[in-house]
Order: C-alpha cells, then sequence, then structure tokens
C-alpha cells in the first residue's frame, strides 16, 4: 500500500471510530463532546514563517506527490534552501543514469569468512559498479516552480530585498498563503496541491501584477544521484530533452526524456498570460 493509500485509509477508519465511540459516550457528556471546535483546533497549530530559512520550508501534498516552496509560496529562492531543497516529487518519480556495462548486483558482491564458509555481501562500493548500483536510481525532482522578481530598474531581485514576510499553511484546508513586499509593491499567494493527483494550483493576488516585475517560472532538471541533497541538476541540459508537444493558447504540455526515462506535464493558466521559451528546459509564463 503507498502513502496515499494508507492515509486515505486511516482517515476513513478514524472517522469510523469515532462514530463508533460516539455510541459509548454518556448523554450527560455528549452533549460537551459535539461542542469541540475541531478546526478551531487545527488551525491554532498551523506554522508560520516571516523568513527565508532552509529548515522551515513547507511543502503541499497529497501523500503521493509533494511541492516545497519558500516564504514567497513557490521555489523561488532555491540557493537559500540548500539543507531542506526546494523540489517537486512524487513516488513515481525515479531516474536511473545509463548503465552501458550492464552492471548488476553480482558485480559489486565481496565473499566474507563466515564460520567457515564464503558468503557474499554487496559490499564492494568503491569499484565503478558499487557506484553505479550505489546511486541509482534516484530520485527526481519532476520541475521546478517559482516567481521571477525584477526591480523597477529592470535588475533580478535578492530575497533579502523582500519584506514584510508572511506565511501560512492552513493545516486544515492544505491552503499554503504567502504575502510579501517588494520594491513598494505587495503580493499575496496562494498554493494548493490536489488530494488525489500530482498537481498544484497557484493564485496571486497584487494590485499591480505585469511581466516587467512578476511572471512564473517553470524549469525542468536533469536527475542527480545525491541521495541526501537536491535531487536537481541544472549543469548537464544536454544530457536530457524538454519537447513541447501541445501548446495552446492558455495551455501548454511537454514530454520529458531523461536517458531510458521519460514523463510528461502540462501547465494551464488563465486568460491574458503568455508562455515564453527562455531555454531548453526553461520557459515562463508571463501575466497580461
Amino acid at each position: 500500500m503507498n502513502r496515499r493509500d494508507f492515509l486515505h485509509s486511516a482517515t476513513q477508519h478514524l472517522a469510523i471510530g469515532a462514530v463508533g465511540s460516539r455510541l459509548l459516550v454518556p448523554r450527560r457528556l455528549a452533549s460537551r463532546a459535539e461542542l469541540v471546535d475541531r478546526k478551531a483546533r487545527v488551525a491554532r497549530h498551523s506554522p508560520v514563517v516571516r523568513t527565508f530559512e532552509s529548515f522551515s520550508a513547507l511543502s503541499v501534498g497529497n501523500g503521493g506527490f509533494a511541492f516545497t516552496a519558500d516564504a514567497t509560496g513557490l521555489q523561488t529562492f532555491p540557493e537559500q534552501y540548500a539543507e531542506l531543497p526546494l523540489a517537486t516529487q512524487a513516488e513515481w518519480a525515479w531516474h536511473s543514469f545509463p548503465n552501458p556495462s550492464g552492471f548488476k548486483i553480482d558485480d559489486a558482491l565481496v565473499s566474507f569468512d563466515a564460520h567457515g564458509r564464503q558468503v557474499p555481501y554487496a559490499s564492494g562500493q568503491n569499484g565503478a559498479a558499487g557506484k553505479w548500483l550505489r546511486e541509482n536510481p534516484h530520485r527526481l525532482s519532476l520541475a521546478r516552480v517559482g516567481f521571477v522578481l525584477t526591480r523597477r530598474d529592470g535588475t533580478p531581485a535578492k530575497s533579502s530585498e523582500l519584506t514584510d514576510l508572511n506565511q501560512r499553511l492552513d493545516l486544515w484546508s492544505g491552503t499554503l498563503e504567502s504575502s510579501f513586499s517588494f520594491d513598494g509593491r505587495r503580493a499575496r499567494v496562494f498554493t494548493w496541491a490536489h488530494p488525489t493527483r500530482d498537481l498544484i494550483a497557484i493564485r496571486v493576488e497584487s494590485a499591480e501584477i505585469d511581466p516587467s516585475w512578476l511572471s512564473i517560472r517553470i524549469a525542468f532538471p536533469y536527475g542527480s544521484a545525491t541521495h541526501t541533497g537536491d535531487p536537481s541538476d541544472w549543469s548537464h541540459a544536454d544530457l536530457h530533452r524538454t519537447e513541447v508537444t501541445d501548446r495552446e493558447r492558455s495551455s501548454v504540455a511537454w514530454h520529458r526524456t531523461l536517458d531510458a526515462d521519460e514523463y510528461w506535464a502540462r501547465a494551464q493558466w488563465s486568460d491574458g498570460a503568455a508562455l515564453r521559451v527562455v531555454g531548453p528546459h526553461e520557459f515562463r509564463v508571463e501575466p497580461a
């Protein structure tokens, strides 16, 4: 059973248990129990972030898919999050480097004496076979979705220039609400994850949104063998492909190929915005 199905079944069991236990509550206590405001109780524990801090990154997800955001509500300043990388991951999202030598587990076996008999263990970590087997398969970040913030003079923004940061993850609804001020302008951002699909939704509100200072960047990385660090490799653009397969007025679809692995992605936006191709793996959604 995967994590998503487990959470779904656990929620059902809790609901059944709550109904069943209510039958055991004495009548004189039942009314008092029904007065518990569960939403307010959960709301008291909703985390709040007011700074760019790697160990304070918040995520939205559904048990099988997760999107980790910085204080802007998206993945705008990934360099600030070395300890807890800003990634978009799913349970199925794995990648393997090419294996032209055809390494298999037998190639990394080393025999040890165990009470008079030779027992093989996969402890040959320093050889070529051991290195490849240790690194593959590895987790893959599907995409990076962040803001492109620009000052009035056209230069890119720094995270230190954003003020009045306030971010709150509503645990009851799964809504990540973020707000910040920058160069005299204020933005309010809502980020959600679909309850069952590998999908995020973003809503941006501001009195003056335009491509000259705020647009959304979508970029696709190569896989990284770092099991405990950033699952994205941005230095090998030639080792993977991002092909636009379907482009319409307010949506686009991509076919991603990384060695022998592939997946598809799609983005859709409100009317008036436009898609701009920045590089082989980078795109921008610019508001009207």
